[in-house]
């Protein structure tokens, strides 16, 4: 599978019960494929993100302040245990408007970890060695980074529930259960007994994304449901939960 790059889609998210989430799920695999990345035996898998931002929370008050046009960086990890040998995504994820615009790119957990301790000269040298679209994303990462002094402020770590529509293959949904925040040191240092929060407490995160049009189904299930759309934010949750 070619690997992605760039995503441009809309994400709605809406807060769900435990109960909903059985039901909603069920009705959901009529239309949908669990779609777990890896080979993986369980419906779910883990992600862990390390939010980067200001030392005055820049992104943070643009999402607060309901900028039309805001961005997130963070590394993305496919693992509640970051190791040596793990790949890292780095990633920009803006918001123009009701479009997400996601940019990512796979690094080496050495060169994901020098960017985090804004040590730069290394992948600098290596940028030529990257194809084009992967050079553009990851200048910009390093330029916002170095631009903003961007540094590490918190990981959030989560279970995610991942499902692909069978006959609309720009539809995916996803629940995200089990959230927890903790406060980011340098480094990849990620340590759940740190101080962990829980957030989103026995609720789950469901989000439809979409390119194009949505299904029939999917507006039945809202309804049935009676689901509301909601301006949820992990990183804002956390940081409001750990930082104030």
């Amino acid at each position: 599978m070619v690997e992605k790059f760039h995503f441009h889609r809309f994400e709605f998210k809406y807060l769900v019960d435990r109960k909903t989430k059985e039901n909603l799920l069920k009705d959901l695999l009529d239309f949908m494929d669990f779609d777990i990345p890896g080979s993986s035996n369980n419906a779910y898998y883990d992600v862990l993100n390390l939010y980067m931002d200001s030392q005055d929370l820049r992104f943070y008050r643009e999402k607060i302040d309901g900028l039309m046009f805001r961005r997130k960086m963070r590394f993305r990890f496919y693992t509640s245990n970051p190791e040596e040998n793990t790949h890292v995504f780095a990633e920009i994820k803006r918001k123009r408007n009701m479009t997400i615009i996601k940019d990512r790119i796979r690094l080496s957990y050495e060169d994901a970890l020098n960017i985090a301790m804004r040590s730069f000269s290394g992948i600098v040298r290596k940028l030529d060695s990257f194809g084009a679209q992967e050079r553009d994303i990851l200048s910009e990462f390093l330029f916002e980074v170095m631009k903003c002094r961007l540094s590490s402020r918190l990981w959030v770590n989560y279970k995610r529930t991942a499902l692909a529509a069978k006959k609309f293959p720009r539809l995916r949904v996803t629940f995200d259960d089990d959230i927890f925040s903790t406060i980011a040191r340098d480094g990849f240092g990620f340590n759940l007994k740190r101080n962990p929060r829980r957030i989103f407490s026995n609720r789950s995160i469901f989000e439809v994304k979409y390119n194009g049009t949505l299904p029939y189904w999917i507006h039945g299930l809202i309804r049935k449901y009676q689901l509301f759309r909601e301006p949820i934010s992990k990183y804002c949750n956390a940081v409001e939960n750990l930082l104030y």
